[in-house]
């Protein structure tokens, strides 16, 4: 998992009214072993970053505010853009081939993959394909 995916993570749901107690992911994620083992040892090329916006979101040359609202989707996936064997785990949903220009700051990072030809998977289809089972 990439650093700044991992540290969203860490951070939670910032737009929660109440607080809410830890959550087990997070209570996991605190021990330096287990952070360790996911967080990934590489850095993001800005290349790609600047590939994801200009190609999976058709904006050349996001504004700041774009850059806000859009968050750190395009991070994760130049990352995989550097590896051709990788694939991403999300819960979003698949959208349709939108085509509105008013609603590319927010398309989904299953519509982006499609966009890139990355490949995009749930989590339970990452479940299947690792053939998970509970004994």
């Amino acid at each position: 998992m990439p650093f700044e995916m991992l540290a969203e993570v860490k951070r939670g749901n910032t737009n929660r009214t109440k607080q809410l107690p830890e959550d087990e992911l997070l209570r996991w994620l605190g021990c330096d072993n287990h952070e360790a083992a996911l967080r990934l040892d590489a850095s993001a090329d800005s290349y790609l970053v600047n590939r994801v916006y200009r190609e999976g979101y058709e904006i050349p040359r996001p504004s700041l505010d774009q850059l806000k609202k859009i968050g750190k989707d395009p991070i994760l996936i130049a990352y995989a853009l550097a590896e051709s064997d990788c694939k991403i785990v999300t819960m979003e949903a698949k959208q349709p081939n939108a085509t509105d220009k008013t609603k590319k700051i927010k398309r989904k990072i299953p519509f982006v993959c499609r966009k890139l030809s990355i490949q995009c998977i749930d989590t339970f289809e990452l479940i299947d394909e690792l053939d998970f089972r509970i004994p």
